[in-house]
């Protein structure tokens, strides 16, 4: 996994999305060589992110657009950044998840939403819309999206 260069990230504590450290703060410049190094170190270590590690367009463009239906659908959106990586892989398991959604049959619907699922017409404009996203979103360069 590479090393975020974002200039910050959405957590208080950090300016690396991947880095936990009150130290990383500072910048580069600012910082002696070793505590760049361990911070580099423990960058490197992370192995999974969370929504907040989204860029704006990631964001914007799926969970926004999922809580626009219902808080429940956002809700496995953002689940499902616990199990990634980076934004790339998160990019395609939403995808996936998305065309799951899509062909899922009643009961399953029923499963996903506790028992209150939305209109079925209503869903399937909202996952066409994120897939429709998703693809828009992918063909941005990573270092041309937008993180807070």
């Amino acid at each position: 996994m590479g090393i975020s260069r974002r200039s910050e990230c959405r957590r208080s504590e950090c300016r690396r999305s991947e880095c936990r450290r009150l130290e990383c703060r500072r910048s580069e410049s600012q910082m002696s060589e070793g505590r760049r190094s361990e911070c580099l170190n423990v960058t490197k270590k992370s192995t999974t992110m969370d929504t907040d590690d989204l860029s704006r367009e990631a964001y914007n463009g799926i969970l926004r657009e999922a809580e626009q239906l219902t808080h429940d659908l956002t809700l496995h959106y953002g689940l499902l950044s616990g199990i990634c990586k980076n934004e790339t892989e998160y990019l395609d398991k939403a995808e996936k998840l998305t065309k799951e959604i899509l062909q899922a049959e009643d009961w399953e619907l029923d499963d996903m939403f506790w028992g209150e699922p939305p209109e079925k017409e209503k869903l399937k404009l909202t996952l066409l819309k994120i897939i429709d996203n998703i693809k828009k979103i992918k063909q941005i360069p990573i270092e041309q999206r937008h993180y807070d």
